[in-house]
């Protein structure tokens, strides 16, 4: 009789934690589906496909998972949909994003040209990009969309230097696990086409954690 009470207390147990896991995935996935930013779906597809790919035995039971949180994003959006645009709850998509990125990265490069080793400060990039927008026909008050650029600009040839030694420095064993590669990867991608690794608190404190981590 103790002996079943113990199983059964185990089985409660791993149900309750498939459950917290299965719902933290889930919550996950939904608001990197309400990101809106298709670089974010792109990578996640990538990684969805490569990293299961060759572990999966099971594909009736991959695919009757699969199905089940497709109905429940669907459901959800529905219920959303009676009363609200879903587009309001999305990441907007911009026409014109394309070319005010490309003004945004001329507007850097000018920068970059006149203050090539010291940069024009931490956090002065917004400050000084009106100097180089007036004659460019393109005027959009936001950081260049790519973290590689922006400290370059913000910090200079030397500024950017250093802090790539520091990197190397910090993160040269950790590379060699498959796992943190994948997540500094997904950090250097990402920012490739966006700002907010180094602009937002939010991801600050979660670069902070993840590195942490590493």
């Amino acid at each position: 009789m103790r002996y079943q009470n113990y199983e059964l207390k185990i089985t409660n147990y791993e149900l309750k934690k498939r459950i917290f896991y299965w719902s933290v995935v889930f919550c996950g996935l939904l608001g990197l589906f309400l990101s809106g930013s298709r670089t974010v779906w792109g990578i996640l597809i990538i990684l969805l496909i490569t990293n299961y790919e060759l572990r999966i035995t099971n594909w009736k039971k991959t695919l009757g998972t699969i199905l089940i949180f497709g109905g429940l994003v669907v459901l959800i959006f529905s219920l959303i949909s009676n009363n609200y645009r879903i587009v309001d709850f999305v990441g907007g998509w911009d026409s014109e994003g394309m070319v005010k990125r490309g003004g945004l990265m001329v507007a850097s490069l000018k920068m970059i040209k006149d203050h090539l080793l010291f940069g024009v400060g931490a956090g002065n990039f917004l400050v000084r990009l009106p100097e180089y927008q007036q004659n460019s026909g393109v005027f959009w008050l936001q950081p260049v969309h790519n973290i590689i650029i922006l400290m370059t600009v913000e910090y200079g040839l030397v500024g950017f230097l250093m802090m790539m030694k520091f990197s190397i420095f910090n993160f040269q064993f950790s590379i060699k696990k498959k796992n943190n590669l994948i997540v500094l990867g997904i950090i250097l991608i990402t920012g490739m086409v966006d700002h907010y690794w180094l602009t937002l608190p939010q991801n600050w404190w979660l670069m902070c954690v993840v590195l942490s981590l590493i």
